[in-house]
């Protein structure tokens, strides 16, 4: 996989499990941003490429609690098959000061990824 489509894979993948808490109420919708900051990537052997993003994030909602910015730490492991796995964790608070941290990961082949609230405070405790 080229660097810039495992670059461009990361806010797609990133956006994608980020909607998964909102699509997963029954009234909920939102956004979910990540700016990037900084992108690397190895690639150890030919085919096999480790990428580390750093990120800015966004989310809103007009009906959901999580809204707020931080921000966010993902891996793309590209594999000599040409598989990827994305995973990532994100840390935000809102504008009362509460925060939350959530973490998902994207498998191989797989069309839906994981999201999961990891830990918080306040409200998201």
């Amino acid at each position: 996989m080229s660097k810039l489509r495992v670059f461009a894979a990361i806010p797609a993948a990133l956006l994608y499990m980020g909607a998964i808490e909102t699509a997963s109420a029954d009234n909920c919708s939102g956004r979910y941003n990540n700016f990037n900051v900084s992108w690397e990537s190895t690639e150890v052997a030919k085919g096999h490429s480790l990428g580390v993003s750093s990120d800015r994030s966004t989310s809103t909602s007009d009906d959901g609690r999580y809204v707020g910015v931080g921000v966010c730490a993902a891996y793309v492991l590209t594999m000599p098959d040409n598989r990827t796995r994305v995973s990532y964790t994100c840390l935000r608070k809102d504008k009362d000061g509460d925060s939350w941290s959530d973490s998902g990961t994207l498998e191989p082949g797989a069309t839906r990824g994981t999201w999961t609230q990891v830990a918080g405070t306040g409200k998201f405790a």
